[in-house]
C-alpha cells in the first residue's frame, strides 16, 4: 500500500501534465448548469490564434465562459444572480455555471483538467494549491494579469500568504474565512454549559461525557471523518507550532503524535462525546442535515465559516467560540484562510474576459450587494465596509470571522501540508482507528511511514 500510494501521486501529476497540453477548456462539460443560459448543443467554438485572449467585447464576438464552483443552495443562487447581472452589462459574454456540492468536487475538477474539459473559471480550495502548481500548471498566475485585475483592492500580505504558492497567485480571493466552533445555545442551557466556557481538549471530553450520561440521546459534539480530521489537525498544530510538512518535504509530525491525535478521536467516540461514526457518516460534509443536529440533540461542531449558511436556515439559536486549547501550546492551530479563489484555467481561450469577470465579481459594489456573504465575509476592506454600512452583514458570520482572526494560527499552512493525498491518507487512518481495525499506536506509525514514502517520491519527482 505504501509504495503504491506514493507512486500514484506522481503518476497522476505526470498524466495531468501530458493531458493538459492537449486540453481546451472551451469544450462543453457534463452537468453544466446556468439559469436559463445553458450552452446550446452543437454550438460552434470560435477559432482564434490568440490563446492569451483577444478583446472579444471590442470585436463584438460572442463568447462563452464556463464557471465552476461548489457550495450550498444560497451560494448557487447568489452566484447565478451575479452572473446574470454581468451578462446584462456585457451582452456578448455568456456565462455558464457548473455547480454542485463539495463531495467529489476535487476529483471531478482534476479529471476535467486531465481530459482538457475543465471550465474556464474554477473555484479553488486552498488545499489544492500544491496539486495545482507542482506537476501541472492548472491555472494562470494572476500576478501576470494586472492589466485586467485590481490586486491593489486586496491586502497584499493576504494575497501572498493565503492565495499564493511558490510565488504564483492562483486566483482572486472570494472571501475571508476561518474555522471556529458553532454551538446551539439552547442545548448549552439545557445541559448547564456556560457559553463563555474556555474549551480545552480535556474539558471537551469531560463535559461531553457528562452530557451523554444526562441524556443518552444527546451528544455534545457532532462530526464524521472529514470533521474529525480538521479537529485533529488543530490538535497536532498546537503541539508542533510549525508546518506539518516543511518545504523540503520533511514531515514534522512524529508517529507518537499521530497516534496521540488518533487516540483522542477514538476516545471522543468511546466516551459518548460524539455521535457514533456509523450514523454520523451518513451526513458527511452535510451535518446540517443530520436529524440529531436539527432536533437539538447535538450541541457543538467545528465548522468553516463559509458553510454557516447551511446551518442558519435551521430554526436553532446559534453562538460561536474558538477551538479547544492545550496549556503551553506552541500555536493556536486555528485555521484562517481565503473563502476560496476564482482562478483561470491555463487553457482558457479568453483570458482577458475571464479576468475582467473575476475582478468585477470580487470588487464591484453591485456584485458585492448580490453575493453578500455567501462565501463568508468579503475579501476586500471596501466590500466588508459596504455590507456593514448598508446593513447587509450577517452578525453571526461577522462574529465568527472576528473570533477566528483573534485566535488565528501564526503558521499559514503551506501548499504541501495541504495536499489531497495527505488529507485522504490521514482520514483513512482515522476510520481504521474509530472502527477498531487498528490501534492508535499502529495507525500512527502506519500514517507516518506512508507519508515518508509519499514525500520521498514527491521530492524526487520535483527534482
Amino acid at each position: 500500500m505504501k509504495k503504491r500510494q506514493g507512486r500514484k501521486v506522481i503518476l497522476i501529476s505526470l498524466v495531468l501534465s501530458m493531458l493538459l497540453a492537449a486540453g481546451c477548456s472551451n469544450q462543453d462539460g457534463e452537468g453544466s448548469q446556468d439559469s436559463a443560459r445553458q450552452m446550446d448543443n452543437g454550438q460552434k467554438e470560435t477559432d482564434t490564434d490568440d490563446s492569451s485572449g483577444q478583446n472579444a467585447e471590442d470585436s463584438g464576438e460572442e463568447i462563452t465562459l464556463r464557471v465552476s464552483w461548489w457550495g450550498p443552495e444560497d451560494r448557487h443562487e447568489a452566484t447565478l444572480a451575479a452572473m446574470d447581472y454581468y451578462m446584462e452589462l456585457h451582452p456578448n459574454i455568456k456565462l455558464v455555471g457548473e455547480y454542485g456540492d463539495w463531495n467529489g468536487h476535487y476529483d471531478k475538477i482534476v479529471t476535467q483538467l486531465a481530459s482538457g474539459t475543465a471550465p474556464d473559471i474554477i473555484q479553488i480550495n486552498d488545499r489544492w494549491y500544491y496539486d495545482f502548481t507542482v506537476g501541472m500548471e492548472a491555472v494562470i498566475d494572476m500576478n501576470t494579469l494586472t492589466d485586467y485585475v485590481d490586486l491593489g483592492a486586496f491586502d497584499q500580505s493576504f494575497l501572498e500568504n493565503y492565495c499564493s504558492y511558490d510565488g504564483k497567485l492562483l486566483g482572486l480571493p472570494l472571501g475571508v474565512t476561518g474555522v471556529c466552533f458553532l454551538y446551539n445555545k439552547d442545548f448549552f442551557a439545557e445541559h448547564n454549559i456556560p457559553e463563555d466556557t474556555v474549551w480545552t481538549w480535556d474539558n471537551l471530553l469531560e463535559i461531553g461525557e457528562r452530557v451523554h450520561q444526562e441524556n443518552p440521546e444527546h451528544y455534545l459534539y457532532v462530526c464524521e471523518t472529514p470533521e474529525m480530521w480538521v479537529l485533529q489537525k488543530c490538535y497536532v498544530k498546537q503541539r508542533i507550532g510549525t508546518q506539518m510538512i516543511s518545504e523540503d518535504y520533511t514531515l514534522n509530525i512524529t508517529p507518537e503524535l499521530f497516534a496521540e491525535a488518533l487516540a483522542y478521536g477514538k476516545e471522543m467516540v468511546d466516551r459518548g462525546v460524539t455521535e457514533p461514526f456509523e450514523t454520523a457518516s451518513l451526513y458527511t460534509d452535510v451535518s446540517n442535515e443530520n436529524p440529531k443536529w436539527i432536533n437539538g440533540e447535538e450541541g457543538l461542531q467545528q465548522k468553516y465559516i463559509t458553510n454557516f449558511s447551511r446551518y442558519q436556515s435551521l430554526d436553532l439559536n446559534y453562538g460561536v467560540c474558538t477551538s479547544p486549547v492545550f496549556d503551553g501550546m506552541l500555536d493556536t492551530g486555528v485555521t484562517v484562510s481565503t473563502g476560496n479563489l476564482f482562478g483561470i484555467n491555463s487553457k482558457c481561450e479568453y483570458v482577458k474576459e475571464a479576468a475582467e469577470f473575476i475582478n468585477w465579481f470580487v470588487t464591484e459594489p453591485e456584485a458585492i450587494r448580490i453575493l453578500k456573504e455567501c462565501r463568508s465575509t468579503q475579501a476586500t476592506e471596501a466590500g466588508r465596509k459596504l455590507l456593514a454600512d448598508e446593513g447587509l452583514s450577517d452578525p453571526l458570520v461577522t462574529e465568527a470571522v472576528n473570533v477566528a482572526l483573534e485566535n488565528a494560527s501564526n503558521v499559514v499552512d503551506n501548499g504541501i501540508s495541504q495536499t489531497a493525498e495527505f488529507e485522504k491518507l490521514w482520514q483513512d487512518y482515522i476510520e481504521k482507528v474509530i472502527y477498531g481495525k487498528m490501534t492508535p499506536k499502529d495507525a500512527g506509525q502506519g500514517l507516518y511511514d506512508d507519508m515518508l514514502i509519499i514525500l520521498e517520491e514527491l521530492k524526487a519527482f520535483e527534482e
